[in-house]
């Protein structure tokens, strides 16, 4: 079994959380996993909903690249929802 990887997560409204992860998740579902932090009871918002997660200043667009591959253990990265 794959270790944990341990992101930090800040978001847009200064909340902020730690993920665990598995090495192997790719970015595109580390953004479906920090979407569930702002979940809304209105389904058209939920499903129109979007992350993006940003590093160093940089956003990680490539949505197949692994967390492995994208960041570091103990990252601190930002999450903007649009």
């Amino acid at each position: 079994m794959a270790a944990m990887v341990r992101i930090q997560v800040e978001l847009l409204s200064g909340e902020g959380a730690s993920l665990e992860v598995t090495p192997d998740m790719t970015i595109g579902q580390l953004k479906e996993e920090v979407k569930a932090f702002h979940p809304s009871s209105d389904e058209i918002i939920r499903r129109l909903s979007s992350v993006e997660i940003v590093l160093d200043g940089a956003k990680l667009n490539d949505e197949s690249m692994s967390v492995a591959e994208s960041l570091p253990d103990h990252a601190k990265v930002q999450a903007l929802s649009r």
